[in-house]
């Protein structure tokens, strides 16, 4: 039997599908299940960035967008695309840069960590914050960063 995980015909968008089903409550089974370490770990990888006014960040596997709203609140001129290969999880991301009026600064696009759709150089740092868990070829990832 053929995990998904062998077959890569089924992980061209790594596991948007499976996030898809918890997206809803992703946010908050992630401040259950690390017992609010994950808000300490996006403080201290947003103010590691050493980004300036005008930086552009590329959040990769951004989820619902929570590193990339760190971002933004730590450093109100930077601008973030926030990639993810889970529809519903971008959606959750939108509303919520709605909400925190961040959505001028915020752009979420679908995506592969394996082949972002960004041209060479076109921003000035690139983080992920969970997803690297999730992602099949990291070496190839980590590449494309």
């Amino acid at each position: 039997m053929t995990t998904q995980a062998e077959n890569p015909a089924t992980n061209n968008l790594g596991s948007g599908a499976m996030f898809d089903h918890i997206a809803p409550r992703y946010d908050r089974l992630n401040r259950i299940l690390s017992l609010g370490g994950d808000r300490r770990w996006r403080r201290a990888c947003a103010a590691a960035l050493g980004l300036t006014h005008e930086s552009r960040v590329a959040d990769i596997a951004t989820g619902t967008g929570d590193l990339a709203f760190e971002i933004l609140a730590q450093e109100p001129g930077a601008n973030v695309v926030g990639i993810d290969p889970s529809p519903e999880m971008l959606a959750v991301g939108r509303r919520k840069a709605t909400g925190r009026g961040m959505d001028d600064r915020l752009t979420l696009m679908s995506g592969d960590a394996q082949a972002l759709p960004l041209a060479d150089d076109e921003v000035d740092a690139a983080c992920m914050a969970f997803g690297i868990r999730n992602v099949v070829d990291r070496a190839r990832a980590l590449g494309e960063m």
